[in-house]
């Protein structure tokens, strides 16, 4: 069991890899220009603050140069983040004021300097499952979704109980929602659940692409938690890329930075942040769609085509190149992994690997130039739905069987499904694909089979696509998948969890490609 004190040394340390993070994000791109630590600048939005050097989208429809971040680790477990804690300042550790009375003195003085700033509270509590704060925060961007903090027009009201509180809070009159929004909109709430260990490895693998030394994971200690207390007690709390690489020089943590593989480039691609924090320090590009998304839940069906698809056509153009080698990071829904396949066709020339994670840890994917020719069995049955409709559904098992949750929603939700092809693998489960060649095999089997069915009972109309695949092979099956003609495919609903519950995402026509 944890003393006090080395419970407050954890947190410290939390606090001090964090920084790290960001400051190897700084040396590595050069997004950013500068990283502070501790700098008092903004009580209680002061551990860690950022500085980018361009401005970059809010996620709420405007721009932000800065942020600050105030950071809290807990070692026990047990703690929830509730509305009310908000506004009570035991959140804070603090006996006066609230993190809702800081927020507003932070945006008071960002709008008095002109400066454009998102004030973050990063910690490890979750929210209190079902509240009202957990429907207000976008489980993409952190921020909350004020629109239904003002559904309620009366005080007895679920969110003018809430509202109460926070205006009660902050001395503002309850109605007051021009007052209110202006100080809850540069919030963002920062969920993360990776332990002190996971934190600390995670900088480790990062921190050779920013140039410095990589942290003896056999070692009880490490450094660089002792040199930004040394460097703060000192008096240096904002660091350059100049000042920080002068700083670890003097300490021999400079290695240089790596030289690029210009042939391999690294490409991820994210609609969602949970267990992908750190793709930017992961990948050489990176396109970030979570604006468009509230956790898996597509915000309206219209942006897949007014936003989500165009824009991941065009980050793709502009970096699939013929003779390169990609090196794919698909932390996204299966529907986008897939349509990144089917717009990376074959004929473009490049290679591409995938960073796969699983059960057994993260590993490289790839398809080898003489694959093995082992023969592949997949099982495939076909069940007529309605004898009057014109369209095929196709349900694909292979990390777990999905036949029976797709019957159910074809059955009550797409009446124009004639039949329902189901294939699946020998061994359904989260193992059942062993590497790339495999999963490049499985996709060539899936295709043919499906244009089997359609050549054998001529369908006339579309495609609906459901599967429980790793993003991967979807990849490779959307690559494979353009000689099918017009699909739709559907996610399955995690979140509500209910049998034959998925819901429709991406509509792909064979036209749809490259420009």
């Amino acid at each position: 069991m944890n003393s006090p004190s080395s419970a407050r040394q954890l947190g410290d340390e939390v606090h001090q890899y964090l920084f790290w993070l960001y400051g190897c994000r700084m040396l590595a791109k050069g997004e950013i220009r500068q990283v502070g630590f501790e700098t008092g600048e903004f009580n209680a939005f002061d551990d860690i603050s950022v500085l980018y050097s361009q401005p970059r989208p809010d996620g709420v429809g405007g721009l932000h140069q800065e942020e600050h971040i105030q950071v809290k680790f807990s070692v026990a477990g047990g703690k929830i983040l509730t509305g009310e804690s908000l506004a009570d300042p035991k959140l804070v550790n603090a006996t006066t004021f609230s993190l809702l009375q800081r927020l507003r003195d932070a945006t008071e003085k960002a709008e008095k300097e002109g400066r454009s700033c998102i004030f973050q509270l990063w910690c490890p509590w979750p929210v209190e499952q079902g509240s009202l704060l957990d429907e207000l925060i976008d489980k993409s961007t952190g921020a909350l979704r004020l629109e239904l903090l003002f559904e309620g027009k009366t005080p007895q009201s679920k969110s003018g109980k809430l509202r109460k509180v926070w205006a009660d809070n902050l001395e503002l009159n309850l109605d007051d929602k021009d007052e209110l929004s202006k100080i809850l909109r540069p919030l963002r709430i920062h969920y993360d659940s990776r332990t002190a260990d996971r934190i600390r490895a995670d900088l480790s693998d990062i921190l050779p692409t920013a140039g410095l030394l990589s942290i003896d994971q056999s070692h009880r200690a490490d450094v660089y938690p002792l040199l930004i207390q040394r460097l703060s007690r000192e008096g240096t709390r904002v660091f350059g890329s100049d000042i920080l690489v002068a700083a670890c020089k003097a300490e021999g943590l400079w290695i240089g930075k790596p030289i690029n593989n210009t042939s391999t480039v690294r490409l991820g691609v994210r609609n969602f942040t949970q267990f992908a924090e750190g793709l930017e320090d992961e990948t050489d590009h990176m396109i970030c769609l979570t604006e468009f998304f509230s956790g898996r839940h597509i915000k309206d069906l219209v942006l897949w085509d007014t936003e989500v698809l165009p824009r991941l056509r065009s980050f793709l153009s502009s970096h699939l190149k013929s003779g390169v080698t990609i090196q794919f990071h698909l932390a996204t829904l299966g529907a986008l992994a897939f349509t990144s396949g089917y717009l990376a066709e074959p004929k473009i020339g490049a290679k591409f690997e995938f960073t796969q994670k699983g059960f057994n840890g993260t590993s490289t994917w790839s398809v080898s130039s003489s694959p093995p020719s082992q023969p592949l069995q997949l099982a495939s049955e076909v069940f007529e739905v309605t004898p009057n409709g014109d369209d095929l559904a196709v349900a694909i098992s292979v990390s777990q069987l999905v036949k029976q949750n797709v019957e159910d929603f074809i059955k009550s939700d797409v009446p124009q499904i004639k039949s329902l092809l189901h294939i699946h693998v020998p061994n359904v489960g989260p193992n059942s694909i062993r590497d790339g060649d495999h999963a490049f095999a499985v996709a060539s089997k899936v295709v043919e089979l499906i244009r089997q069915q359609t050549q054998a009972l001529k369908y006339s109309g579309n495609i609906h696509l459901f599967w429980a695949m790793p993003n991967s092979l979807a990849f490779m099956f959307g690559q494979q998948s353009r000689l099918l003609g017009n699909l739709t495919v559907y996610e399955f609903d995690f979140e509500q969890g209910l049998q034959g519950s998925y819901t429709r995402s991406v509509t792909l026509a064979p036209d749809f490609r490259l420009p």
